[in-house]
């Protein structure tokens, strides 16, 4: 390895060129057997240069200091991008393990899209076939089924609208026309398919029970339960009540009339309807239904008479030990005209 040093003497516009002695072995700048300057010469070469040159010398340094400071933010600047590479490699696994769970996840769906296109054709096919038969059903029940909408009178009154059915022989009313008819438009009914069952009035409610059920603890006088003498139902003004207590005093000698009922507290409400039967109608005769709580009385309906829609009460029964009815005719004198009416009375628990 040789090392030139150039001199350049400005004379005027010439230059001269002055080259120093190559190194050899022998000089004081020789190399050391690694090829580089040793460490003697070497100092004397810089001691020599920086006391004939100082200014490149020391340009020199300042260059050298600068490019180690670059070399370092370099080597810092490689340590960071190394991170971030293989940051974005494990990014990249990480993102091609979701790709091919979604590759999947989408093959998964697909499958499950297919299957029920297949469905949804399986079961049109089977609408379509039900909606043919249905159609042909039709057609076969209109040629053995009569249905028509008439008229529903009731003792000659016209009371309402409803559809009239005739099949295999019988006659069919529907529930529509016939319960509105016999108990008035605002009678309460519903038809429940799952048990085929029809109520009429009050819905049944878990431990409700008509009074009439329950076994009556006393009475004074002639008092009929949910029926009169002659089998016939209670009816206040044209409206029929499926259950109850009917009073018919005849005359002064007979007195109120009453019954009472043992409850021991077991209910919360009593609801009922108060009213005069049609069986009096022209009678003109006038009284009162009252009723009494462990003696203290509730509810009195003040003067009831025919031809009058019945009254519909609810009353507070809670800790009630003895319930007692009691019917009075008004003015203390009566005929055979006077038939009370406590219709549809329920207890509910």
């Amino acid at each position: 390895m040789y090392i030139v040093l150039i001199y350049y003497f400005t004379r005027g516009e010439q230059y001269e060129e002055k080259s120093l002695n190559y190194l050899t072995r022998d000089n004081p700048f020789s190399r050391g057997s690694n090829g580089f300057l040793c460490e003697r010469g070497y100092n004397q070469f810089t001691q020599k240069g920086s006391q004939e040159h100082p200014s490149k010398y020391n340009s020199l340094v300042a260059s050298n200091k600068s490019l180690t400071t670059k070399y370092n933010s370099l080597v810092a600047s490689n340590k960071s991008l190394t991170t971030k590479y293989n940051s974005l490699v494990a990014s990249d696994k990480s993102l091609t393990t979701k790709y091919n769970s979604l590759v999947a996840s989408d093959k998964s769906l697909t499958t499950k899209y297919n299957n029920l296109v297949a469905s949804d054709k399986s079961l049109t096919t089977k609408y379509n076939n039900l909606a043919a038969e249905n159609t042909k059903l039709k057609g076969s029940l209109a040629s053995i089924i009569s249905q028509k909408n008439g008229t529903i009178y009731i003792d000659g009154s016209k009371e309402g609208n409803g559809d009239f059915v005739s099949y295999n022989g019988k006659q069919y009313v529907s529930v529509d026309g016939i319960v509105p008819a016999l108990r008035g438009e605002n009678e309460n009914y519903k038809y429940v398919t799952s048990s085929n069952s029809l109520y009429v009035g009050t819905f049944p409610i878990s431990g409700a029970i008509q009074l009439t059920n329950l076994p009556y603890y006393s009475y004074n006088n002639t008092i009929y339960i949910n029926r009169w003498d002659d089998e016939s139902n209670f009816f206040v003004n044209g409206k029929r009540m499926l259950t109850g207590l009917g009073v018919n005093l005849r005359g002064s000698w007979d007195g109120n009339a009453s019954m009472q009922y043992k409850l021991n507290g077991k209910y919360k409400e009593l609801s009922f309807k108060a009213g005069m039967d049609d069986k009096g109608i022209g009678s003109g005769e006038t009284g009162s239904i009252v009723v009494y709580a462990d003696g203290n009385v509730i509810y009195d309906s003040g003067s009831l008479e025919t031809q009058e829609d019945a009254k519909a009460v609810t009353l507070d029964v809670t800790d009630v030990k003895l319930l007692s009815v009691e019917f009075v005719p008004d003015g203390g004198y009566y005929y055979d005209g006077m038939h009370f009416v406590f219709g549809d009375p329920i207890l509910t628990p």
